[in-house]
């Protein structure tokens, strides 16, 4: 966390705007693996803020999936989780960033899934495995299939 604090200093200090949107992003994220949603969603607002000053559509399409994330660990925020997965979806699929593609494909089956809407769950799992199996992301293909047998 004091790395990722001290690049985005840095990286402001040089102005080198950028990167900043970049940097922030990756600071959101650590403090949302740690539990920490508040800190983590201020971040990846001013994130995509900086995104969309700087017309920086894919990093513009991170910092939403992201926002997508923190949204969907709370029940109550999860028609904001779908919407900013969607937004990062077509920005995603406008730009060939096919990876973010099939994590935002991925990220709304779990969201339907926990929504108990199945067969939209199966449709996005349906399109992750896909996308992900052309791009050869064993890993994330693994993670789409256990999610399709969560869902089974």
């Amino acid at each position: 966390m004091a790395l990722l604090e001290e690049a985005v200093e840095a990286i402001t200090a040089m102005q080198m705007l950028g990167l900043r949107s970049l940097f922030i992003t990756f600071l959101a994220e650590a403090h949302l693996v740690l539990g920490q949603r508040a800190k983590a969603r201020e971040l990846a607002e001013q994130a995509l803020a900086l995104a969309r000053d700087h017309q920086q559509r894919g990093r513009e399409a991170w910092s939403l999936k992201l926002l997508g994330d923190i949204h969907s660990q709370a029940p109550a925020e999860a028609a904001q989780g779908d919407d900013a997965y969607r937004q990062a979806l077509t920005l995603a699929s406008e730009t060939g960033m096919l990876p973010l593609v099939a994590h935002c494909h991925l990220a709304l089956a779990r969201l339907d899934r926990g929504r108990s809407k199945g067969e939209e769950a199966r449709a996005h799992l349906m399109t992750a495995s896909s996308l992900y199996d052309e791009m050869d992301m064993q890993f994330w293909l693994k993670q789409a299939q256990a999610e399709m047998r969560e869902l089974a």
